[in-house]
């Protein structure tokens, strides 16, 4: 009786913290949650002392993948917001850009930025469309597509 209420407690922490961290997504309690499911496998057939090594080993094996492997994958790429989401976007010339006359205006989807080229002395005649490759206070800087 002794053996089978040891495998099924690991079973049963195991499957709480892999669920756990379906809510926490800190990839912190699934390597340890999938340890535990693995030395469920070993527990009946072994004594005490080597599934603690069997979950030493296990848990030290799935931080390292989690860390080098999946982590990563998941990070990827942050959301951008606000005016760091305009970067890399094109849109077309509301008024020509011309660093030298002061004048250039980029329609940026409901509203009208002041932009500059990120060539310097380099005209943008009105309706070509250019990319935006900075953002700074209320001005792009653009260049040509």
């Amino acid at each position: 009786m002794d053996l089978v209420m040891n495998w099924q407690m690991y079973v049963a922490i195991g499957l709480a913290l892999i669920i756990a961290e379906a809510f926490l997504s800190t990839f912190f309690l699934f390597p340890i949650g999938i340890a535990f499911m693995l030395t469920a496998l070993a527990a009946p057939f072994v004594a005490l002392e080597i599934e603690l090594i069997i979950f030493t080993v296990f848990a030290i094996l799935g931080f390292y993948v989690s860390v080098k492997f999946i982590k990563p994958k998941f990070a990827g790429k942050k959301n951008l917001t606000g005016m760091d989401s305009l970067i890399g976007r094109t849109f077309p010339v509301f008024e020509e850009i011309n660093e030298l006359q002061g004048t250039g205006v980029v329609k940026v989807y409901a509203d009208q930025w002041n932009a500059l080229p990120t060539v310097s002395g380099d005209v943008i005649p009105k309706n070509e469309k250019v990319k935006i490759e900075k953002v700074e206070g209320n001005k792009v800087f653009v260049s040509r597509v």
